[in-house]
């Protein structure tokens, strides 16, 4: 069994990550089930209803009210009842999820901030994913026949391109 530890994740909007995040989770898909039992039937007959609720996703972290690009925008988008699709949900560093082509992510839960007199200030947000799935993807680099590459601190590849791509 292959598992995955959580020390990569991350979030990132519009590719600049959100400060201060250290748990996101997603509901996943739920199906609707029509009841299709009839009078007289002791056990429930159900069919596809065709309905299906792509779930929610939420993120939570210590609250930092100067991430401008991050924790601010998804408020301020909540607020005012904006969709986001630029969020990416990652699973390793190079792997994420995030909505397909005709989703998005219209956040519905905002500036939840919570204060312990022995813990840093946490803040909690949640999106209803809306219009399509959120699908896998993975991100990738070009090394060169030198092998200039480097990964940085926060996991991030760097590779030196010598010679232009076709």
């Amino acid at each position: 069994m292959a598992a995955t530890s959580g020390k990569a994740s991350k979030i990132t909007y519009n590719d600049i990550k959100i400060s201060g995040v250290s748990k996101w989770s997603m509901s996943g898909y739920e199906l609707s089930a029509l009841d299709a039992s009839e009078f007289g039937h002791e056990i429930g007959a159900y069919v596809a209803g065709g309905f299906t609720d792509m779930g929610d996703i939420s993120f939570s972290g210590y609250y930092d009210p100067d991430n401008l690009d991050g924790q601010v925008t998804f408020s301020n988008a909540c607020k005012n009842g904006i969709s986001i699709r630029t969020l990416k949900f990652y699973t390793t560093i190079t792997r994420f999820l995030a909505v397909g082509v005709n989703g998005d992510i219209l956040p519905i839960s905002c500036d939840s901030i919570e204060f312990g007199k022995n813990n840093l200030g946490s803040i909690k947000f949640v999106g209803k994913i809306s219009g399509g799935p959120f699908l896998a993807f993975e991100e990738y680099s070009r090394i060169t026949e030198s092998g200039d590459a480097r990964i940085t601190e926060d996991g991030n590849v760097i590779t030196t391109i010598t010679e232009a791509l076709n």
